[in-house]
């Protein structure tokens, strides 16, 4: 029996040499009292120390202890503030693939054994961890570290982390240590490998759909709906700002392309009636604003149409009736442009011209078969028809793709407010015919 083992201003230092730079820790100060330590039954030493690794970092061991008795009892709080990571800076190089540049532990740690059962809660806080840059260590973790502790860390650059322990001392499979450590790592693989669900959680809902944003094919118009995820994530952006985020356009080829194509379609067609106009003195105030009336779109569409098809009309309503859907539809009557007014010059001039008949001119030269087939051709048909030949290059689809990774990065920026240097365009993956794709951009962090 010891009725008291006092400890006035001791102090230890452990220095770990087999690694570079070596690793020194510590207690520059420790002091206080156990009391009553004995190998008697039934009965508890008490336990009042306390200390610091240096002056602004105390700690204490408090609780009651008895190691000796044959039913062993531990049941020990220990708690430590800011005390600074730096030091081990030298096991962060070789087993995490970083040095560590700043950081400080806060821990309230509380351990009972009764027996041989162990119930332990390890609260920690980690204050302004900073890895340096990835080096080369043949011995360092796969595991994406850094992404991790950047997922990890509040947007007062703070990790909270929470890991109870509970297991037996007679296990030979139980090994404190070890399990610490596979939890913490587990923590960190499913945070990096899930980054958006945490994420999602933050913003108060939401997952991995957070990860993408859809458009509308052909163009850089959002689906609806998907403006609410982007305020999402910059809400929980804000609060991680150690996350970078990654920006890349996608596209489906096949969807994207046809929408492309329509669109071309419906700039010549615009092309064609400003052309009009502008024969007949009458060009709109503003062109940039000049948009089709229908009437004028369905018109012109026709005309189109029976220039590009001619004489083969037949053989292609024939050979495409799946697209006109019921045979007893409503034969199309072709829209018939107003005549404009014109002057004496106008006509005079028009005397001369080279340029070919009028659209309806062109439809009565069609044969009876040609003409009876364009009847029962609608709008949609026909630009379906006449869009399906006009091609899109692989350029216009990647111009599209960077288009919408620019309209995304513009919104975080403006709308989002997340710092510029904090969205990264990331350069988008050529299509061919056979890629699927989907009209969205992909997000990813770093």
């Amino acid at each position: 029996r010891l009725g008291r083992l006092e400890l006035d201003r001791a102090a230890f230092v452990f220095t770990d040499e087999s690694v570079q730079p070596q690793v020194r820790l510590g207690l520059e100060e420790l002091s206080g009292v156990i009391s009553n330590l004995t190998s008697a039954l039934n009965t508890t030493a008490d336990v009042a120390l306390c200390g610091w690794t240096d002056p602004q970092a105390p700690f204490a061991i408090r609780g009651r202890v008895n190691p000796f008795a044959a039913s062993r009892l531990v049941d020990l709080a220990i708690t430590n503030a800011n005390t600074q990571l730096t030091p081990l800076t030298g096991y962060l190089e070789k087993y995490g693939g970083y040095p560590l540049r700043k950081g400080r532990l806060s821990a309230n740690l509380s351990y009972k054994i009764e027996g041989a059962a162990l119930q332990a809660e390890n609260k920690v806080q980690v204050d302004q961890l900073t890895l340096g840059p990835h080096n080369n260590s043949p011995e360092a973790t796969k595991l994406p570290l850094k992404l991790g502790v950047a997922l990890l860390k509040d947007n007062n650059g703070r990790i909270d982390l929470d890991v109870p322990v509970k297991g037996r001392l007679d296990d030979p499979q139980f090994s404190l240590g070890p399990i610490v450590l596979k939890i913490l790592v587990n923590m960190i693989v499913k945070t990096a490998a899930s980054p958006f669900k945490l994420l999602g959680a933050l913003a108060g809902g939401g997952g991995e759909e957070l990860s993408f944003v859809e458009f509308q094919p052909g163009v850089t118009n959002l689906v609806e709906g998907e403006a609410d995820k982007l305020s999402k994530l910059a809400s929980a952006l804000a609060k991680r700002p150690s996350l970078n985020l990654e920006i890349e356009g996608e596209v489906a080829p096949a969807l994207d392309g046809a929408a492309l194509a329509g669109l071309k379609l419906e700039e010549q067609l615009r092309a064609a009636r400003l052309q009009e106009l502008t024969a007949s003195g009458r060009l709109p105030e503003s062109v940039a604003a000049f948009t089709l009336e229908p009437q004028e779109r369905d018109r012109l569409l026709r005309a189109r149409f029976v220039e590009r098809f001619g004489t083969n009309i037949s053989e292609i309503v024939r050979t495409n009736a799946a697209r006109l859907g019921p045979t007893n539809a409503t034969p199309a009557r072709p829209a018939v442009a107003p005549k404009p007014r014109q002057n004496l010059l106008q006509r005079i001039a028009g005397l001369f011209t080279s340029e070919p008949g009028s659209p309806a001119r062109a439809e009565k030269r069609l044969p009876k078969e040609d003409r009876q087939a364009l009847a029962m051709a609608t709008p949609d048909f026909m630009k379906d028809l006449l869009a399906g030949e006009i091609q899109v290059s692989r350029d216009e689809l990647r111009q599209l793709m960077n288009a919408r990774a620019r309209g995304i990065q513009d919104w975080f920026a403006q709308q989002g407010q997340i710092a510029a240097d904090r969205l990264l365009l990331v350069a988008p993956k050529t299509p061919d015919a056979n890629t699927a794709g989907a009209s969205r951009v992909v997000l990813s962090l770093n």
